[in-house]
């Protein structure tokens, strides 16, 4: 639309926002500058996180397909991370 140039735009998250932060960053190439803090790789929560109640071994594919950490060799942008 040309409102606003994406790559002078920033995002932002903490938390599980941190987690979305850095999926736009392994899946997409939207914005210019990311900074996150919270939890990348959810298999280290394997009880549980947000919504998903099942267990890391009853869903295995669910958690490897929200840890963005399994996707880190499609990061082609910087990333600041804060770890908790």
């Amino acid at each position: 639309m040309g409102v606003a140039d994406p790559k002078r735009i920033g995002v932002i998250g903490h938390s599980h926002g941190g987690l979305m932060v850095a999926n736009l960053l392994a899946h997409t190439d939207c914005f210019g500058r990311y900074r996150a803090r919270g939890s990348y790789n959810k298999t280290n929560q394997p009880f549980g996180f947000q919504s998903e109640r099942r267990s890391l071994f009853e869903a295995r594919d669910v958690y490897i397909q929200v840890s963005p950490a399994f996707f880190a060799n499609k990061v082609n942008e910087p990333i600041l991370i804060i770890p908790r």
